[in-house]
């Protein structure tokens, strides 16, 4: 029988009862977020270079900065990646020990729902239901075909899912899903004494009789050295391109020509992402407000903000670290095209490869979502799910809407909610009114 234990910022919270079993820790936290993939390598090794390139493709924190832990593989050869900070673990892991606790597994607390699928054949959700969702304390946990994560009510109820969703604790299994994936890997795997096992201690011998030879011949080292790191680049650049493209790739240069041929014609998004990233650069300066903001495709996300001028430099020091372009002008900071993403110099065709293929992959995958409804039909959407009623207006293949009064905390959800749905936003005007309410103009197509 499993022992469920909760683990939050407020410490830790039993579930349930007994005293013996399988001690599993639940880590609820907002800040990790999971995804479905597809990992083609057959090692261990090439399956974590794999998730390591979509992690940088999915998080906007360096891959470097971040903890990934892979889940069992599914029925249909999927897993569960779950992301968050490497500052994070290490507290989650340091308020367990000031507790005086241990676990046997650490998960994410949302990787107890089930899928959407299983669910609504069960009887736990709604025929046709999207999103399967569960409640702890304020926040709602959602786990959908593709994604999971513990999120507010009003951004669960942005993405369709249901927020009368039962508790948590309601939801206990007598034993821990297979797939889920467990935070205690990497630097954080329990450590066992390998040495008494003649298979380890002959593995070892040969590696050791290997690094002598490649020593004693330093051509030879660089090449192999480079030959596999070069067939983990690959792996990498074929998971990103198939899962853009929606079809399986086999050839790592043909897998570029073709996210580059789909890229050619679209234009670029990333509004959601240019205004979070915007948002987060402005929270650590309790001095600096958002005056106004616009929008639009050509131009980009201009900021006017208001406050100390050194704070709003550092402001715009932090979103110089983004991956967007950035141009200020006193008060005014401008988030325009994506940077060029190359490969450094004397890099290899492979690493090159990866690169470029990585930038461009999300806005292919956005634009293959794009849905076959009329603009009008998609902003009407959008808005109903966020809660907002407002007029829309029709002109071709453009709509667009203008709010009186909107609350700032549905602003991103609702831009994340179009670029999702793959709308392209082609003008947004927001401006202040005289109470913590928005004014928002918007125009897509």
């Amino acid at each position: 029988m499993t022992r469920w234990t909760l683990l939050e910022g407020q410490g830790l919270t039993p579930l349930g009862a007994g005293a013996e079993g399988e001690r599993v820790v639940l880590v609820a936290d907002p800040a990790i977020v999971l995804h479905r993939v597809r990992l083609s390598a057959r090692s261990a090794a090439g399956r974590l270079a794999e998730a390591r390139a979509l992690a940088a493709d999915l998080a906007a924190t360096p891959v470097e900065r971040l903890h990934l832990a892979l889940g069992a593989p599914e029925r249909d050869g999927s897993r569960w990646l779950a992301i968050l900070a490497e500052d994070r673990m290490q507290d989650h892991l340091a308020r367990l020990a000031e507790a005086g606790e241990t676990a046997d597994r650490m998960v994410p607390a949302a990787s107890l729902l089930a899928d959407p699928a299983d669910a609504s054949a069960g009887g736990a959700s709604p025929e046709g239901c999207a999103i399967v969702t569960a409640r702890w304390r304020d926040r709602i946990l959602v786990k959908g075909d593709g994604f999971a994560g513990m999120v507010e009510p009003e951004l669960a109820a942005s993405l369709g899912a249901r927020t009368d969703a039962p508790a948590l604790e309601a939801l206990l299994p007598p034993e821990l899903p297979g797939p889920a994936p467990d935070l205690l890997q990497g630097a954080y795997a329990p450590r066992t004494s390998t040495w008494k096992d003649r298979r380890y201690r002959l593995a070892v011998i040969t590696l050791l009789a290997l690094s002598l030879i490649l020593a004693l011949v330093p051509p030879a080292n660089r090449l192999i050295r480079g030959l596999i790191a070069d067939e983990a680049m690959d792996r990498a650049t074929l998971a990103l391109a198939s899962r853009a493209l929606g079809q399986e790739l086999a050839d790592a240069g043909a897998a570029e020509a073709l996210i580059r041929k789909a890229a050619a014609s679209l234009p670029e998004a990333g509004l959601a992402d240019r205004l979070a990233l915007a948002l987060k650069a402005i929270e650590p300066e309790p001095g600096v407000t958002l005056a106004s903001l616009s929008f639009t495709a050509d131009k980009g996300l201009v900021l006017t903000l208001s406050g100390p001028p050194d704070a709003i430099n550092r402001v715009a020091a932090a979103l110089e670290r983004t991956p967007w372009t950035l141009r200020q002008e006193g008060e005014r900071i401008t988030l325009g095209a994506r940077k060029p993403t190359g490969a450094r110099d004397g890099a290899s065709e492979a690493e090159a490869r990866l690169a470029s293929v990585r930038a461009l992959a999300p806005m292919v995958a956005a634009a293959r979502r794009a849905p076959s409804a009329p603009a009008a039909a998609r902003l009407s959407s959008a808005l109903a799910s966020a809660g907002l009623v407002s007029g829309v207006s029709a002109s071709g293949n453009a709509a667009a809407t203008e709010l009186e009064a909107v609350r700032a905390a549905l602003l991103l959800p609702l831009i994340a909610r179009l670029e999702s749905m793959g709308t392209w936003i082609t003008r947004l005007d927001v401006r202040r009114n005289d109470d913590p309410s928005l004014k928002v103009q918007l125009e897509v197509r």
